[in-house]
């Protein structure tokens, strides 16, 4: 099965909320990137402007740094908060910020999976930066859909492919229908995934981080119909279908019963 890895169909962008705009140096943003492992061409010069950091990325692409003295609007923020405060007790602490810092990675040639991941390290590497200037990260918002604390960005950036951060995974209640499902794959040029009609959340869970990954290694090479497992004996079906929540087309896994 050859391997289909698309572009980004746009920018991948993460907002950090911040007490207040954040001074940024030449020096110390190219010394994050590389401590990151961001891959930036050796031959660019980091270019500053109006608070704007400009970097080619290694292979192809762009990388800007913008601090900005504006908040996140908060009717962005309504839904990402509500599914945030399940797990994340600080979230609500969003409220405080009064700047932001936007980062942002886009590329016409580097496979999205390697851009996401590129944009996680330069991410995490801003943030190093802005803490070690004295700023207080109130949290991240992730491609406009997610949020996160800046720790957990910092720890998650680490590993390869950064799962946690490129995708998201909900378990909403109390729809017996759709255990879980994920975000954020859908801005990669991915199908995003749900599991339905199965009791055992642990498993459904399972399931769809298995098949998250996959795509991120593999691309699009499963479609309607496929039968896949993880285990010798697990048969899950897949079919393209209308997502829940409306608006796009996914991959719905079902747990085939012996």
């Amino acid at each position: 099965m050859s391997t289909r890895l698309p572009t980004a169909p746009g920018p991948l962008v993460t907002e950090l909320a911040v007490d207040a705009p954040v001074a940024f140096s030449i020096a110390g943003l190219t010394a994050a990137f590389a401590a990151r492992g961001v891959p930036l061409r050796e031959t660019d010069t980091l270019t500053e402007g109006q608070s704007v950091f400009i970097r080619s990325i290694r292979g192809g692409g762009e990388l800007r740094v913008d601090s900005r003295p504006s908040r996140i609007a908060p009717d962005r923020l309504v839904k990402p908060l509500a599914d945030a405060s399940k797990w994340w007790p600080a979230a609500d602490a969003l409220a405080l910020h009064r700047a932001t810092v936007v980062v942002s990675a886009q590329s016409d040639v580097v496979p999205s999976p390697s851009l996401a991941q590129f944009h996680a390290q330069a991410t995490a590497a801003v943030i190093d930066v802005a803490i070690a200037n004295g700023a207080t990260v109130r949290g991240v918002f992730w491609n406009g859909e997610r949020l996160y604390p800046a720790e957990f960005v910092q720890t998650h950036a680490a590993s390869n492919p950064a799962l946690g951060l490129l995708v998201g995974f909900h378990v909403p209640a109390p729809n017996p229908e759709t255990s879980v499902y994920t975000t954020g794959l859908s801005v990669l040029g991915l199908k995003n995934i749900e599991a339905d009609a199965i009791s055992d959340v642990n498993t459904a869970a399972s399931m769809v981080q298995s098949m998250a990954l996959y795509l991120l290694r593999h691309g699009n090479t499963i479609s309607d119909g496929h039968t896949v497992g993880y285990a010798p004996t697990q048969h899950i079906l897949i079919r393209e279908a209308e997502a829940s929540w409306g608006g796009e087309r996914v991959l719905r896994l079902a747990l085939e019963e012996p």
